[in-house]
């Protein structure tokens, strides 16, 4: 398959985006897959409506997407809920799986109905937060409007704290979740939303000193323990991370997400094999766990960094539990992509956009199942989707120069998008192969540029030729005339049927370069 490149690249989280290296020649036809892995934030947990919250849930999943699986947690492989898509055997470690976890146990825990006389507007407002973000403005006014009639209504200043995080606000979210734990100290999703801002935004050690004084007045909480065990990964404390879990599991042996968070912090070590085995004992020993999407897709992550086959079967029984889990999706689409089968992988992560629209992930790896399909404008449009959302992200920047550089031929837009690509690679290696790409488009423009000149240079000649002079008539060329006639409608039969055009089956095919040009063919790696 000449001129046809893929490069897999496993974009499971942010973190991971941000000191991605990927080796641009590797793997087999330079296509950039990437994990919709584990996002480090994406919307906090929430508190259902009081009649919902007859009991605590444990280990529930919520209504989690691909972003809300790490809504709270840190990313896993550099995130909290994300997947592999597509690192592959061959990917260098800043490569490896990405894992996914689920939102955490308490976020559907107990809260105090309001007085009658409050119930109507933070119901109201609990109703439209669940309606999306655009009846936030709305729910806001009803929070302030309970809030003004009692000021000691916790779950109120949550639910602010809540919208405020997602609208992007987060120090009014700050402000919003320390006035919640003032009036009622043990609201633990509070403290773990709280804990995780100060987290994303760097600020670590503070993270920590929220969470402890959580710990303090819910000393039990298996939220934030594993909150606590995160923020010491993040400080590269890990054998006390796994330690605090460990907490967790001798308070109640059969905590789901406690496995999970376990077992992720494995697979972001690179210990694919202990990351195997905490989630097939999950499997094993936790009532429930064999339909929870989040162990299938993080023990199939495991198998795809082993290079074992059963992955497979993982995601899709992750899928079978949670048929919109986003990271699984795109990593069972990773492996219809290995192999080819582009009608399959697109399906899947057409279904993916559809949940996420803004995953850069999702619309990425569309993008090259779409180029498979010979789609190209529809592959483009993927990719231009994609940077407007991530436009410094390398894989997107390298399959767009690639279907503009071997399947449009449109050397100068490619030559562009590998510029933009060079300014956003690390390293010395990556820069180099990037500058190849750069000399060969360059060399295949000049080519591009010389033929056009021909062409032009031969079309004016025929514009400037003399028109040939028709033979002289004879006296009886009656006959002669109607043989040459009935000769123009009946070719000589040698001449009959199709003819092959110029330069083979092939030629015009995109991605089919002419004898000249190098080919960036790796089938035979």
């Amino acid at each position: 398959m000449s001129g046809s490149r893929m490069e897999v690249i496993p974009a499971s989280c942010d973190t991971l985006r941000g000191r991605l290296v990927f080796g641009l020649a590797s793997a087999f036809l330079t296509l950039t897959v990437l994990s919709s892995g584990c996002q480090r934030f994406s919307k906090p947990d929430t508190i259902p409506p009081p009649e919902d919250n007859a009991q605590e849930v444990l280990g529930t999943e919520g209504e989690a997407t691909a972003e809300d699986a790490g809504k709270i947690l840190e990313p896993s492989l550099d995130s909290t809920s994300g997947s592999h898509a597509g690192a592959g055997p061959d990917a260098p470690p800043e490569q490896a799986p990405a894992a996914v976890e689920p939102r955490s146990d308490e976020a559907s825990s107990p809260v105090e109905t309001p007085p009658a006389a409050l119930k109507d507007p933070f119901q109201q407002a609990v109703e439209n937060m669940r309606a999306g973000p655009s009846k936030y403005p709305l729910a806001l006014k009803q929070l302030d409007e309970a809030l003004a009639t009692n000021p000691r209504l916790a779950e109120a200043y949550f639910d602010k704290g809540v919208i405020l995080q997602e609208l992007g606000d987060l120090d009014g979210a700050v402000k919003a979740y320390q006035k919640a734990l003032e009036v009622k100290p043990t609201l633990g999703v509070a403290v773990a939303n709280l804990a995780t801002i100060y987290r994303d935004q760097g600020q670590v050690t503070r993270s920590i000193e929220v969470l402890d004084a959580g710990l303090a007045a819910s000393p039990d909480s298996a939220l934030l323990h594993r909150h606590r065990a995160l923020s010491l990964e993040r400080m590269g404390r890990v054998s006390e991370a796994t330690e605090e879990i460990r907490k967790i599991l001798k308070i109640n042996a059969i905590d789901v997400d406690a496995f999970v968070t376990l077992g992720c912090m494995y697979l972001r070590q690179g210990d694919y094999e202990m990351g195997r085995l905490v989630f097939e004992k999950a499997l094993l020993s936790v009532p429930g766990a064999d339909n929870n999407a989040y162990v299938h897709h993080n023990l199939g992550v495991a198998f795809l960094a082993l290079e074992d086959r059963r992955a497979t079967k993982q995601f899709d029984l992750a899928l079978d539990a949670k048929p919109d889990l986003v990271p699984a999706l795109v990593d069972r689409a990773y492996l219809y992509l290995k192999i080819q089968h582009y009608q399959e992988a697109a399906a899947l992560l057409k279904r993916a956009v559809d949940v996420d629209p803004d995953s850069v992930v999702a619309r990425m790896n569309l993008g090259v199942a779409l180029r498979g399909l010979k789609d190209y404008e529809g592959a483009a449009a993927q990719y231009e989707s994609a940077l407007t959302h991530a436009p410094d992200d390398p894989g997107v920047l390298l399959n767009y120069a690639i279907l503009l550089d071997d399947y449009r031929r449109d050397y100068a837009s490619a030559i562009a998008m590998y510029q933009r690509l060079r300014g956003v690679v690390e390293g010395d290696e990556e820069i180099a192969r990037v500058d190849k790409y750069i000399r060969i488009a360059k060399l295949n423009l000049q080519r591009e540029e010389r033929r056009r000149k021909r062409e032009l240079e031969r079309q004016r000649a025929e514009e400037r030729a003399p028109e040939p002079t028709p033979p002289a008539s004879r006296g009886d060329a009656g006959g002669s005339s109607e043989a040459s006639d009935a000769a123009q409608e009946s070719p000589p039969e040698g001449n009959r049927g199709d003819v092959a055009p110029a330069g083979g089956p092939n030629a015009g095919e995109p991605g089919v370069r002419e004898e000249a040009a190098p080919t960036h063919d790796v089938e035979s790696e």
